[in-house]
């Protein structure tokens, strides 16, 4: 049983980097097309 927690905690941790860096891309993107209207 300790493997699956292990594998259930690695999976979260990789979804959370996902989740993360899907956020930072949309930030930047928008921070971009905000500056090119200006």
């Amino acid at each position: 049983m300790d493997n699956a927690i292990e594998v259930a905690k690695q999976a979260a941790v990789q979804w959370g980097y996902l989740a993360a860096g899907f956020g930072a891309g949309l930030v930047i993107l928008g921070a971009a097309f905000g500056i090119g209207k200006l």
